[in-house]
């Protein structure tokens, strides 16, 4: 199994993940080679519904020889190494390695084999060029990473939807993330944006064409966080768990969605809440209690995410520990090292015509220092 999931698998309790899911899991990540980040997705209104997995990588690792293996059985890994080669091969300073920071793999375990293991999103991360960028800057990160995305980049009508949706933003809000969803076979891109003001989201959605009901979403708000639709104000994404830190997403001012785009927007629309600490155990028993209310999480998984929350170390566990985690070859001994499980985010997705969908995305992170420091 992946290294740090390994180590984790026994805090992976039946009312968090069942024993179906967790057989997938185990023959899945089996066949990747280990990543110091990986998020579980969770339907936590299912108590059968898969779970799925998304890595967190830099580029560089899609060309571990151990991927130029699955390449063969599907080829549609060819355009994500395409990608990755291109980036490694890009001036340190060039646009593309300035834009894309990580990527995302997120791999849909029921609709996948062990005889096919392709990703059904291949996410290109630009949250550490956009942020603190300039409008111009940032717009200039979304085109590049764009135009690396073999698949859609010649897309003329994916091309001008997402140029609608740059030219319509509010001026806080940044585009974080892009999607490739050819691994689903659909041409459509997933746009990921945060730092939306809530009161200015009615009206982005209306100019963009989105097709979807806004009193819908404005109620969902309403019931999981009730002062956004009436605050003001700013917040980010942050590191979406890549280096285990948060932005301000879970701040109630600001909102993150995902969009999907292709010949026009479609009605899907995601929304995402976070906490900028994200071991503050009441913050996320709150956000879970009302989605519990709302009915759009068990009560179990509700506890059983709560109890996810820690870390795992190699003294405690040493039957399990991996020995195959990230290099440290750049820390001074002696050295120590975590496995940190934590929530990541919520998700609450709306599609027109079918009920609403909760996520919950919780993750085991290594965290290795050269001195044991472990705050609570």
């Amino acid at each position: 199994m992946n290294g740090p999931l390994n180590a984790v698998f026994r805090h992976l309790s039946e009312d968090l993940v069942a024993p179906d899911a967790m057989a997938s899991l185990e023959q899945f990540a089996s066949l990747l080679p280990p990543v110091p980040l990986t998020i579980f997705e969770s339907r936590i209104g299912n108590p059968q519904a898969a779970v799925d997995y998304l890595l967190c990588v830099e580029p560089t690792w899609i060309l571990n020889p151990k991927i130029s293996e699955l390449i063969s059985s599907d080829e549609r890994w060819g355009d994500i190494c395409t990608f990755a080669q291109k980036w490694a091969n890009s001036p340190t300073n060039d646009w593309f390695r300035r834009s894309v920071d990580s990527v995302w793999l997120e791999f849909d375990t029921a609709q996948t084999s062990p005889q096919q293991v392709m990703p059904g999103i291949f996410f290109a991360s630009l949250e550490a060029a956009i942020f603190q960028s300039s409008y111009v800057d940032h717009c200039q990160a979304v085109h590049t990473a764009f135009a690396h995305l073999p698949y859609l980049a010649n897309d003329s009508g994916i091309k001008r939807y997402l140029q609608q949706c740059l030219d319509l933003l509010p001026e806080e809000a940044r585009i974080y993330a892009l999607g490739d969803l050819k691994g689903r076979s659909t041409r459509q891109l997933r746009v990921a944006i945060a730092q939306i003001p809530a009161p200015k989201l009615p009206r982005f959605l209306s100019e963009i064409e989105w097709p979807g009901d806004y009193a819908v979403v404005d109620d969902l708000i309403r019931q999981i966080v009730p002062a956004a639709s009436d605050a003001g104000g700013g917040g980010r994404r942050g590191d979406g768990g890549r280096r285990g830190s948060g932005g301000r997403r879970g701040d109630i001012n600001a909102l993150s969605i995902d969009l999907d785009i292709g010949d026009g927007v479609f009605p899907q629309i995601g929304l995402e809440f976070t906490n900028p600490n994200r071991f503050q155990r009441q913050w996320w028993q709150d956000m879970l209690d009302r989605l519990v209310e709302a009915g759009f999480c068990l009560p179990a998984r509700r506890n059983a995410l709560l109890a996810w929350q820690g870390y795992t170390n190699e003294t405690a566990n040493p039957d399990v520990w991996p020995n195959d985690l990230s290099q440290t070859t750049h820390l001074v001994p002696p050295i120590y090292c975590l496995i940190v499980r934590f929530i990541n985010h919520l998700k609450v997705v709306y599609k027109p015509g079918q009920p609403i969908e909760a996520k919950a995305y919780f993750a085991a992170k290594q965290v290795c220092t050269s001195r044991f420091q472990l705050s609570n």
